[in-house]
């Protein structure tokens, strides 16, 4: 090999080296990432514990799964749902067991997270531990949970969460029980149920919905914005899919749902958010709207 030869040889080596340099280091800051993570995962406390646990299911790395392994097991059931929620979201069957497991069991079990200042009770933990299940198979938003899910519509422990989670899976398996879950006695369930169906674009229900346009029942617990404004909002959502809208309309739906979010169900929101919604069913009610809408 002559002179000339080996320097265009050795500097192709080179340029081939510097390439290969990037991916090398990106792996390992990926490995040095994933080890911060799970560190982090394991000191925090169970609502940020799950945020740390998407960021590692994010990173697509199995082999963290070794170091997490003995949480699937530990007696505080919100850190075991969050380890979980990590198997499954990385593919590995036995997170998806074991939080189906924590929604299902009803055995004794030492204090754990989740349950708001008081005195510790062995029920309102268990609940909290089964509401939090129901959370993280929300998020999971796995379909194989609608049929495990459906069933606990009944349970007033949890149907709620049911609730919002099957419309954060979004099967449409789930409208059936939806539609029935608006007949149940607690409003938050309605509530949950109306917002669940709108999620699923579940069109059939409107008939459903437009029965509770009066019902002035507040929820017991989130917002406190009767049945009837979620139903309103949820009517015009889904009546948006049989019969697009113009932007004025649409403006005006956005005010409307945007004065309820931010300002609660008083009074006086409660007429100024209906003169919004007139301006979504008739554009002429334009002027009415701005005024209404500069009232906040």
């Amino acid at each position: 090999m002559g002179y000339q030869t080996r320097i265009a040889a050795g500097a192709f080596i080179a340029v081939l080296a510097i390439g290969q340099a990037p991916q090398g280091l990106e792996d390992a800051q990926d490995r040095r990432s994933a080890e911060a993570l799970v560190e982090e995962f394991e000191r925090a406390g169970f609502s940020r514990q799950l945020e740390v646990g998407r960021q590692l299911v994010s990173l697509t790395d199995t082999q963290i799964l070794r170091r997490l392994e003995r949480r699937l097991t530990d007696h505080d059931r919100h850190v075991r749902a969050n380890t979980a929620f990590v198997f499954a979201g990385l593919g590995d069957p036995r997170g998806f067991d074991v939080i189906v497991g924590i929604l299902n069991d009803l055995s004794p079990r030492p204090e754990g997270q989740g349950i708001p200042g008081g005195r510790w009770s062995l029920d309102p933990q268990i609940r909290a531990d089964r509401y939090y299940a129901v959370h993280v198979l929300g998020g999971l938003a796995d379909e194989r949970a609608v049929d495990l899910l459906l069933p606990w519509l009944a349970d007033s422990d949890v149907n709620y969460k049911v609730a919002w989670a099957l419309g954060e899976i979004r099967n449409t398996r789930a409208v059936k029980p939806l539609i029935e879950a608006l007949r149940n006695n607690d409003a938050l369930v309605r509530i949950s149920a109306i917002q669940a169906l709108v999620k699923l674009r579940a069109k059939e229900s409107l008939p459903h919905i437009r029965a509770l346009l009066n019902d002035q029942a507040m929820p017991r617990a989130g917002d406190r914005v009767p049945v009837a404004a979620t139903a309103k909002a949820a009517v015009l959502e889904l009546e948006q899919e049989l019969s697009p809208r113009t932007s004025v309309q649409r403006e005006a739906l956005a005010d409307y749902q945007g004065v309820y979010a931010y300002h609660g169900g008083t009074s006086i929101v409660l007429v100024a958010a209906d003169t919004l919604l007139f301006a979504v069913i008739d554009e002429a009610k334009y002027p009415l709207r701005q005024s209404a809408a500069t009232d906040f």
